[in-house]
């Protein structure tokens, strides 16, 4: 699956009304949450140097980063200096070299793949496991897995492509066990739709860690139909 341009996400972090989202973009938003994870973490980071506000605890980072952003965007030493201890009066240049350390940060976040930030500056909603869905009855289709967790519940997102719809079927979202011998039906998976389902609280991924996709033909038989049009395993 294709996620969001790093640059657009950062850029849209930041409000540049130079870069608008293309329609692609938004609607991969919309079903993808591993980048929404990333765009709202971003933009945390901007919002925080614009007016100071803080969601949880500031954890600072090792001088070697600050040191890092301050040598990039040649900021001068007092006033970098300034930004964590500064009288009222400065208050305005503080915030100044806050908001331009937090576009560095954004573009660090990014280049490197900082997963941590992600995750820890969304603490509402983690990705906890992940599939790559492969075709088996159906050559051209493909797909993703992603379950994320809350306080209070946990999700699995699943999104398909390549994926035709004969008349009188429909397709059906389950997970399996390893041996493919035991099964939970999760629900109806729309074509070129995005499904988002709710996991049992007892359910256990380690006992029905495959993601299973079926064409089920409509004939009141709630069982599984056999063809596994894609299948794929989470991982942690």
């Amino acid at each position: 699956m294709q996620h969001c341009d790093p640059e657009t996400l950062a850029l849209t972090a930041l409000g540049d009304g130079s870069v608008v989202a293309s329609a692609q973009d938004r609607a991969h938003l919309d079903g993808c949450v591993e980048c929404r994870h990333e765009l709202r973490a971003l933009s945390e980071v901007v919002r925080t140097g614009r007016d100071g506000s803080v969601a949880g605890e500031l954890v600072e980072p090792p001088a070697r980063v600050w040191q890092g952003i301050v040598d990039q965007l040649g900021i001068d030493g007092a006033l970098a200096a300034g930004t964590r201890f500064v009288p009222a009066q400065r208050r305005w240049a503080r915030r100044t070299a806050l908001v331009a350390a937090a576009a560095a940060v954004v573009g660090l976040a990014m280049g490197c793949g900082l997963t941590w930030l992600v995750t820890r500056a969304s603490p509402s909603e983690q990705v906890v496991a992940q599939a790559q869905l492969d075709p088996l009855d159906a050559p051209a289709a493909n797909g993703t897995a992603v379950v994320s967790s809350t306080s209070n519940q946990r999700q699995i997102t699943v999104r398909v492509s390549g994926l035709t719809e004969p008349p009188g079927t429909f397709y059906e979202v389950w997970l399996l066990d390893r041996k493919a011998g035991r099964l939970v039906s999760l629900g109806v998976l729309g074509v070129g739709e995005t499904g988002t389902f709710v996991l049992p609280k007892s359910l256990d991924l380690q006992e029905y860690p495959v993601v299973d996709v079926s064409l089920q033909v409509l004939n009141g038989d709630p069982k599984h139909s056999g063809r596994s049009v894609v299948r794929g395993t989470l991982r942690t």
